[in-house]
């Protein structure tokens, strides 16, 4: 599910984000780990909780204060307070409010226990997937090198996993999950 983007106030501190010719404003709360947080921008919060969503900083151009750029991104996460929010406001449908509170934006059950859910899970709760690229890093002589596997590191373990790479995305081995199960719990 995209959300369409563009800065928005004084120095492009804020993002403007768009569905179904509707839109509201967000200001960032905290980043942490290549995401960002933005927070519905209400003059209370809503029993208690506040209304945030959650992207890739890099998918919404924000870097270091302001946001650079506008387009289309799709959530990471969003909480319950702001799909209700999104929902009243008219920026998503009963089914698509659904689909955000019981899974991912991308469709794919966190609960279910699929491999992307489980390392979506792992990245928030603070595991690495360093990328391994097939040739040396440092100045690019035309392309960009290639990804070719994933080094894998949980917080509660001394081991790494390498990981074979398909279509850019960290291919799961049997360890791997299972590491990946105890370290979320």
């Amino acid at each position: 599910m995209l959300f369409e983007f563009e800065p928005s106030g004084v120095n492009d501190t804020y993002l403007r984000i768009t569905r179904n010719a509707v839109s509201c404003i967000l200001a960032p709360a905290d980043t942490w780990n290549g995401l960002v947080r933005l927070n519905y921008v209400v003059t209370g919060t809503i029993g208690g909780r506040e209304p945030h969503i959650i992207f890739r900083s890099l998918d919404v151009g924000w870097d270091d204060g302001r946001f650079y750029w506008k387009g289309k991104a799709g959530p990471v996460v969003v909480s319950t307070a702001m799909v209700d929010v999104l929902n009243e406001r008219g920026l998503l449908s009963d089914d698509e409010a659904e689909r955000l509170v019981f899974g991912t934006p991308a469709g794919l059950s966190t609960a279910a226990g699929s491999d992307e859910g489980l390392m979506l899970r792992a990245l928030l709760a603070g595991c690495t997937f360093t990328p391994v690229y097939d040739t040396r890093p440092g100045l690019f002589a035309g392309a960009p090198p290639k990804v070719t596997g994933f080094a894998l590191k949980t917080l509660g373990a001394s081991d790494v996993h390498v990981l074979e790479a398909r279509a850019g995305v960290p291919l799961l081995t049997s360890q791997a999950r299972d590491a990946l199960r105890r370290e979320l719990g």
